[in-house]
């Protein structure tokens, strides 16, 4: 009887890729914390949504309780994604793992898109323009009903007129201006819209630029395993 004596080829170690998975886990973390917290400024905005539905008719046109709601959408999917990634990233099944982290690639990368393009929404969204389409043409109407929606608007913001702070006391607006030295009210809606939006958006490109991490890293975790199986094979 002989006894191959011949150097044996080692099996694909665990430890491969083993870098990667530690950049994706500390990453991953922070995700979900971030995730967390978009979930949190979501249900913040679909309840300041509501607040200026019930105050301010003018806004009703103003889809920011849908924005407030997919943000919550969002964050939520963001999470689930991210029990996904730690799942697949402690994880020493590899078939398991391979289907984790491509589930985790896969909603990942889709939620970072979702996500810019909504930032790009927000940045975009607070202009004299977009207010103009919805705000205008109904600030200017005349009866009673114009003028107390008219009130309760500069009442809310403490401002006066629509582009200038004199054009809505004209003869058929007649709205009295209670505040001294106010700004126009389309000046301050910008102005509260840009205090609402503008972090959010900054908010969420910093969490894209994280997702983009993780999803450069889970790339590398994933090839780097298929390597190392593609080579074991080769033998």
């Amino acid at each position: 009887m002989t006894v191959d004596r011949r150097p044996s080829v080692a099996f694909p170690e665990q430890n491969s890729g083993k870098k990667y998975l530690y950049v994706l886990s500390g990453v991953n973390f922070l995700l979900m914390l971030a995730s967390l917290g978009l979930t949190g400024m979501g249900i913040y905005g679909i309840l300041e949504a509501e607040q200026l539905e019930q105050q301010l008719e003018l806004l009703t046109d103003m889809p920011i309780e849908e924005v407030a709601v997919c943000i919550c959408i969002l964050g939520g999917l963001g999470s689930v994604a991210c029990l996904a990634g730690f799942k697949g990233a402690s994880t020493n099944n590899e078939k398991l793992r391979r289907f984790l982290l491509s589930l985790y690639l896969f909603v990942l990368f889709t939620v970072m898109l979702i996500q810019l393009c909504m930032c790009i929404f927000l940045i975009m969204y607070g202009t004299e323009e977009v207010l103009d389409d919805l705000v205008k043409n109904r600030w200017f109407e005349e009866g009673p009903e114009a003028l107390e929606r008219r009130i309760d608007y500069q009442d809310f913001f403490s401002c006066c007129g629509w582009e200038s702070i004199y054009d809505s006391r004209a003869s058929g607006y007649n709205t009295p201006c209670p505040f001294s030295d106010p700004d126009p009210c389309r000046e301050a809606t910008i102005d509260y819209l840009h205090s609402f939006f503008l972090p959010l958006a900054i908010f969420g490109l910093t969490l894209a630029g994280l997702e983009l991490i993780a999803i450069i890293a889970t790339v590398a975790v994933l090839q780097a395993k298929k390597k190392v199986f593609d080579d074991w094979d080769g033998f």
